[in-house]
């Protein structure tokens, strides 16, 4: 269960970034280090 917590936790952050006009790659980059701080 909270492996899918974590997924989804993952999955709103990027779109949420990306939603803001920032590249995907980029976006992905800045919730992976959030993620690991």
């Amino acid at each position: 269960m909270s492996s899918v917590i974590a997924n989804t936790r993952f999955s709103v952050l990027d779109r949420s970034r990306t939603r803001e006009g920032r590249p995907a790659a980029e976006a992905l980059r800045d919730t992976v280090e959030l993620a690991r701080a």
